[in-house]
């Protein structure tokens, strides 16, 4: 009785966001804004993309409420927007911005993940704070990313071994973020070589260090879809949307940076 108390107190103690895996079904947004909401925001997105012609973007949404996010962290999840035709089921073709997203619960189990392909819309729909975040890559990493998105090596980098807070510095697990860093580095270094990606984020990328409790670290062990296998030291690495726009500062190839508000 003592053990299965402790584990209901460990579990209890982990941080909100450990429960927001980035799902394709999220709805968090609909529920507290509406359909209508959602649906002008995203409008609002894509305007926002369209005005700087931008071609391929990195967005990201917080699917829980700020309060409940560690510190450092702003956003939940994050995927590839592109710009390109989309065939309608009565066959008309029209340009807009589709979203490549990694998600959790492949076969219906927290800790593998698939790649999907949805909308600005799915992106909003998700929203728990009511803003959208898009690191805006320079031209030639624009073209570079669709490369590679549009190449079986994008499939190749993907792990299904889902991790929320996965270690972006080995590939022993994915998530939406570590999956979308690889692509970025891929494209800077134009390779397809996994190894080399891997090997440059370990050289060059500084990491979120993640500030767990005790208690936090042993209710992680209870979760599927959360766990502290891949990590080798004291410290907890994974990585964030912010981290990822640090490093692409760093790196020179970004653009901008914006953020949309409803």
């Amino acid at each position: 009785m003592k053990n299965k108390l402790l584990t209901i107190l460990a579990i209890l103690s982990l941080p909100g966001f450990l429960f927001a895996g980035s799902s394709a079904s999220s709805v968090v947004g609909i529920e507290k804004y509406g359909e209508l909401a959602i649906a002008e925001f995203a409008t609002k997105v894509e305007q926002a993309l369209d005005e700087r012609q931008v071609n391929v973007a990195i967005m990201a949404r917080a699917g829980r409420y700020q309060e409940d996010l560690p510190k450092g962290v702003e956003y939940t999840h994050c995927g590839i927007a592109v710009f390109e035709a989309v065939r309608s089921p009565e066959g008309k073709i029209s340009y807009v911005y589709t979203v490549y997203n990694l998600y959790q619960g492949a076969g219906g189990r927290k800790n593998r993940s698939h790649l999907v392909q949805d909308f600005v819309y799915d992106m909003c729909a998700g929203i728990a704070e009511p803003k959208i975040g898009i690191i805006i890559p320079n031209e030639k990493i624009q073209r570079e990313m669709l490369k590679v998105l549009r190449s079986p090596f994008y499939s190749e980098l993907h792990n299904e071994n889902y991790n929320l807070i996965a270690n972006p510095y080995n590939d022993d697990f994915d998530n939406c973020v570590s999956h979308t860093l690889e692509v970025v580095v891929a494209a800077k270094l134009q390779t397809t070589n996994a190894q080399e990606v891997n090997n440059t984020i370990q050289d060059t990328y500084d990491a979120h260090i993640m500030k767990l409790s005790l208690f936090q670290e042993i209710g992680i062990g209870f979760m599927e879809g959360a766990t502290l296998d891949d990590q080798a030291s004291n410290n907890i690495y994974t990585a964030t949307f912010g981290s990822v726009r640090d490093y692409m500062r760093e790196q020179g190839i970004v653009e901008d940076f914006i953020e949309i508000t409803m």
